[in-house]
């Protein structure tokens, strides 16, 4: 897949609202969650090629007005920052080797956000080697 003249490779998109729901209340209610990528939401062909991410972009569409939005995964704070190309998504990434298939991560975010949140999606690359 090319997604523009620089990026190239293979990528899955996770909405959190939609793909993982229980987490997803549950960060709206406590905010913070538990949640796990494992290869079975990737593709059929990926699967048995031994999968590995590279990186992820984090997307955040809010009602908030701030220039910026920060969340932590796994302790680490991820910033983020208004991008007016996407339709004022705040737009970031993590860590590259912060996120690994089948490993649970702790996402959390400020009590003070949450009631602003709309939805958090990943746009995950990864690679297959065999």
């Amino acid at each position: 897949m090319v997604l523009d003249a620089t990026h190239s490779g293979l990528y899955q998109v996770y909405n959190l609202k939609q793909l993982f729901p229980t987490e997803w209340a549950q960060l709206l209610k406590t905010n913070s969650t538990k949640l796990t990528i494992s290869a079975r939401h990737l593709p059929y062909f990926a699967r048995s090629h031994a999968p590995k991410i590279t990186a992820v972009a984090w997307f955040v569409n809010s009602t908030g007005n701030s220039p910026q939005f920060s969340f932590s995964l796994d302790g680490q704070t991820v910033n983020l920052s208004r991008d007016t190309k996407l339709g004022n998504l705040y737009v970031g990434s993590s860590v590259s080797d912060s996120v690994a298939l089948d490993h649970e991560l702790v996402l959390s975010v400020d009590v003070l956000v949450v009631p602003s949140l709309i939805e958090i999606a990943a746009l995950v690359q990864y690679e297959i080697t065999t």
